[in-house]
Parts: C-alpha cells; sequence; structure tokens
C-alpha cells in the first residue's frame, strides 16, 4: 500500500497459486493474479473506491488458459455509530481457449451495522 495522501491510498497485489482441478485431462493449474485498487475517503463520512483485477488460470496438461478481468467501483456512506451505507458496481470479462466468454455486469447495494 502507498498512501498517496493522507486520505488515499494506491494498492497493488499479485499473487501465482499452483491447485488441483476438476478438468478431464488436467493435472493442476497454475493461477496468476493482479491487481491494482485505489481508496479515497473524500468526506469524513464518504469513501470511494476503484479497483482493477486480471486473473489467468493456465491448466497443466491441457492448452487451455483462462483469462479473466474485472473492474470495480465502490462507495461507502458511514451514517454514524456503526451504521453504513455500501454501494458497488462491477464488471466482469471471461475467455477461455475453449471458445467460452462471458461478460457479468453487477450492482451491490447493502447497508451493515458495526458494534
Amino acid at each position: 500500500d502507498w498512501a498517496m495522501t493522507p486520505l488515499t491510498t494506491l494498492s497493488l497485489g499479485a499473487s501465482t497459486t499452483f491447485s488441483e482441478t476438476s478438468l478431464p485431462g488436467a493435472s493442476g493449474a497454475v493461477e496468476r493474479e493482479l491487481s491494482l485498487a485505489v481508496k479515497d475517503r473524500a468526506t469524513r463520512r464518504l469513501t470511494l473506491g476503484g479497483k482493477l483485477d486480471y486473473q489467468q488460470t493456465d491448466y497443466s496438461g491441457l492448452s487451455q488458459t483462462d483469462r479473466q478481468v474485472q473492474a470495480s467501483l465502490t462507495a461507502d456512506y458511514a451514517f454514524g455509530r456503526g451504521l453504513t451505507l455500501n454501494a458497488g458496481l462491477s464488471r466482469t470479462w471471461f475467455r477461455s481457449t475453449t471458445g467460452l466468454s462471458w461478460i457479468d455486469d453487477r450492482a451491490t447495494l447493502g447497508l451493515a451495522y458495526v458494534r
């Protein structure tokens, strides 16, 4: 994490994971992830955020590679005394070397109470 200003934080993440898979013919999977996020405390009560994620999964024993990109925006408004309103928008793009591809759009709205 890097604090660009006292109220704005920039985060960069990367990981590699080796895992089992249930795909026939694949002995395992290597998953690589990259992420970039920014979070800004716009006011005393309002926090805004944005995130970009990239994920690539390569399957051992197969010539299959899956790629996924997700972009998201969030807003959190703190009413005080532990009550927060959360809102988010995200879009995910998925593409596989098998020819499968899709786009997923989501909007979320929630209320959280923390004591």
